[in-house]
């Protein structure tokens, strides 16, 4: 859980920044979000922070772990996807017709029906974010 006089920045190098704000030292570095940071905020029960910018989705970290453990991604009208950081996804239908998926230095290539016997996985998704809902932690 973040501390109670904890501020967070985000930046055009692609990071959020956490700071001490009694103190001035910077506390974090949160690196490896696409693109420029515009908005970032802390969740009310504590346990996480997300970032927004011009990259189109939405980052989620742990704020005890620094690690992100949610993509999320808003594709288009009524379009929607939660990636985790393992690949696993969870997709509303239209989301689905917008979801590829190319292989690292290559041009192959594959189709959502081709991803979905491996990677789709809602109830997956629902349990890694019920353990940040929670308002105990």
């Amino acid at each position: 859980m973040y501390g109670n006089y904890w501020l967070a920045s985000g930046s055009y190098d692609k990071t959020v920044r956490l700071w001490d704000s009694q103190s001035g030292e910077c506390l974090a570095i949160l690196a490896n979000h696409l693109g420029r940071i515009d908005s970032v905020a802390f969740a009310p029960n504590g346990c996480y922070l997300v970032a927004a910018g011009t990259a189109g989705r939405l980052q989620f970290w742990d704020l005890e772990t620094y690690e992100t453990f949610l993509y999320l991604y808003h594709l288009g009208k009524g379009a929607q996807l939660a990636l985790l950081p393992d690949g696993r996804f969870d997709a509303n239908p239209e989301g689905m017709r917008y979801l590829c998926y190319t292989e690292k230095g290559t041009l192959n290539s594959y189709k959502a029906e081709d991803l979905v016997k491996e990677f789709y996985d809602p109830e997956g998704v629902k349990a890694v974010l019920a353990k940040y809902n929670s308002t105990t932690n």
